[in-house]
């Protein structure tokens, strides 16, 4: 059945998390559940749990504001109705003052929800004020590294795109162009990809420290390295125990042909 699935329409337009195995019909869907896989910087003020979406955080603070309480008292003047259960007093303000939308008084923010009403007067406007814009300036933190990290992986996925389009044009020699003239050029090409630094002068390899001036010359030589033993001959497949003599090998010892390599 599963596998019926998979060939649908449907199921090739889902949009797969790149952390896990899990798939989205929605771009937002996905965003929202890419947070998962992000940090836990967002502390509850009153236990040591820690979350990394603002919405989960402010629902686990009710459960700590909604335990503490003990009543919760009417707001119309002349009416002294209380009770120790939220739904309780919703009821109330409903069907007896037919209140069905709360206005702060503060901010004219207007709520549906009394205990959304009493978490935003809380943590807006009373002693957890500060602690909630901390947490919000966490939350924009957050979305803003997420956000650079995006940017850098379209920025790597372009030059990926980009890459094979570059190497065709080096490759493809002009009707006027000399050998040495297309040498010269994939040499100046393969010096872009792989750039000497800290005032280096020649590429060095890595498994027997050969220097090569041309970069050319210097990917050449690695091929005749094994990927999995550097000091294997990746051509005639002989082990030597150093460098030294891996290095006097490929100097007296031609090779036309790799079974391996880089």
């Amino acid at each position: 059945m599963e596998e019926q699935f998979e060939n649908t329409p449907a199921a090739l337009s889902l949009l797969k998390c790149g952390k896990c195995d899990r798939l989205f019909f929605t771009e937002r869907s996905l965003r929202s559940h890419s947070k998962v896989h992000v940090e836990k910087t967002m502390e509850c003020r009153f236990c040591e749990l820690k979350f990394n979406r603002i919405d989960i955080l402010s629902a686990h603070l009710q459960m700590h504001f909604f335990t503490d309480l003990t009543f919760f008292a009417c707001t119309i003047d002349s009416c002294d109705f209380s009770s120790d259960c939220v739904k309780s007093f919703e009821k109330h303000m409903t069907l007896s003052h037919s209140v069905e939308q709360l206005k702060c008084e503060d901010c004219d923010g207007e709520f549906i929800n009394h205990r959304k009403f009493f978490t935003h007067k809380i943590l807006c406007h009373g002693e957890l004020k500060d602690y909630w814009k901390e947490m919000i300036e966490s939350k924009k933190t957050r979305k803003r590294k997420i956000n650079h990290n995006e940017e850098e992986e379209e920025a790597e996925a372009e030059q990926e795109q980009e890459f094979p389009e570059s190497l065709r044009n080096v490759l493809t020699p002009s009707n006027s162009e000399t050998s040495s003239e297309m040498l010269q050029k994939i040499s100046e090409f393969l010096s872009t990809l792989f750039p000497l630094e800290n005032g280096e002068t020649f590429y060095k390899c890595a498994h027997c420290a050969i220097g090569f001036q041309d970069a050319i010359l210097w990917m050449n030589h690695l091929q005749f390295h094994d990927q999995m033993e550097p000091m294997k001959c990746a051509s005639c497949e002989r082990i030597f125990e150093n460098r030294q003599a891996f290095v006097i090998h490929l100097t007296y010892f031609q090779h036309d042909r790799f079974s391996g390599g880089v």
